[in-house]
Formats: C-alpha cells, structure tokens, sequence
C-alpha cells in the first residue's frame, strides 16, 4: 500500500519542500508561519468535550498541526500534535460537528493564490 498524502499536502508540496529546506530566501516571513486558529464545536456527542470554542491551534506551513485544548468542561488543558488538519479533524471533528476558524489571514504565494492547509481554505 502506498504513502498516505491528502490532496491538500499535495497542493502545497513546493511550499512544503521549501519549508522544510529552511530557505526563506525567496518568500515573505509570513509565507512560512504558523497559522492559527480556533477549534469550535457544534455537538458534543460525548458529553465530555463541551461546546464553542474548546482549543486554539496553530497550523504549518509543512501541514503539522499543534493544538492546545482549553479544558474548561474537563480541566485538562493538553497540547497534541497532529500531521495535518485532515487527521486532527479524522480524530476530533465527531463527524462534522466541529470546525475550524481562522485567526490570522490566509497566507497569499505569488500566483498560485491561498495556501491551502489540509483543505481548509478561506
């Protein structure tokens, strides 16, 4: 079976190459920072996880994902590290229910337009 690439990985794999290459030479700085966001929930199937915005998060250029939750209804507040926002919204999106919402811009590339993160695009 072959490697597992969304098609938002794909997209941004020039970006991605040149991230991980360390060469901010030929881009902006905003071009190779994170992204953040929040993590809102519509339903909570669980019961456990609560409802409204329920984690912050950051989003790479190279598609890893760090997300903190706030831990009001649990009072943990643990940090997790997923590869994407696909796998973070595999894990945690109950199907839906859940969304993110942007923080900062969309990041703009010369003529390619918006940087897509896992599909999710404004």
């Amino acid at each position: 079976m072959g490697e597992y690439r969304s098609a938002a990985a794909r997209v941004i794999e020039a970006a991605v190459v040149e991230h991980r290459a360390g060469d901010t030479a030929t881009g902006s700085p905003e071009e190779h920072s994170p992204r953040r966001f929040a993590f809102r929930r519509w339903h909570d199937p669980s019961g456990v996880s609560g409802l409204g915005v329920v984690a912050h998060g950051v989003a790479w250029p190279d598609d890893t994902v760090v997300l903190r939750w706030l831990g009001t209804t649990t009072g943990v507040r643990q940090i997790c590290v997923f590869d994407s926002l696909d796998d973070l919204m595999r894990v945690h999106g109950h199907g839906g229910r859940s969304e993110i919402l942007w923080l900062d811009p969309p990041r703009i590339t010369s003529e390619a337009g918006p940087v897509r993160v896992s599909g999710y695009i404004d």
